[in-house]
């Protein structure tokens, strides 16, 4: 992506738009998001504070590999979520820019998901950074697939095809 043309969304931004709160909330922040809204790469920082990590039988650390998939859905549920706004009128490069008050008469919809052909790769170890890249690849309705993966310093982690719709009765 361009760096020059895109979206970034701060931790303050991403609890507006996810109903998630910690320590369920498993993406920090977003450093790119294309302005067609069509990909996104979120962050997700490692630390050995994190309340869920636990410890091997051969005494490292490690992230639970579940949660891993968890924070890249999260992610590929607020580039929905984005996209979504964006169809409602909302302007989003006026809150990308910082101004919440966009986003006052919107209820944003939950979304459900399923998961297919994830692929854990490494383990991912306090210090390591995620990069979470999301790509839409297709859209029909309110529902949407994207293709994920968390990249680390040391190579891909974890990779999948995410499912996403917005049910009825959320609508």
């Amino acid at each position: 992506m361009n760096r020059s043309m895109n979206y970034t969304f701060d931790e303050r931004q991403v609890r507006l738009i996810l109903p998630h709160r910690v320590p369920m909330l498993l993406v920090d922040r977003v450093s790119e998001c294309s302005l067609s809204l069509d990909s996104m790469q979120a962050i997700k920082q490692i630390t050995v504070g994190d309340s869920m990590m636990f410890r091997s039988r051969h005494g490292h650390d490690i992230f639970p590999p579940t949660l891993v998939i968890e924070a890249l859905a999260q992610s590929c549920g607020l580039l929905m979520k984005l996209r979504w706004l964006r169809s409602q009128g909302v302007d989003v490069a006026a809150f990308a820019g910082g101004d919440d008050t966009v986003l006052e008469a919107v209820r944003i919809p939950y979304s459900v998901l399923a998961e297919t052909r994830a692929r854990q790769l490494r383990l991912v170890r306090p210090g390591n950074s995620l990069r979470l890249n999301i790509q839409l690849t297709l859209e029909r309705g309110s529902m949407a697939r994207f293709t994920a993966s968390a990249m680390g310093e040391t190579g891909l982690h974890t990779e999948l095809d995410v499912l996403l719709a917005f049910p009825e009765y959320t609508t």
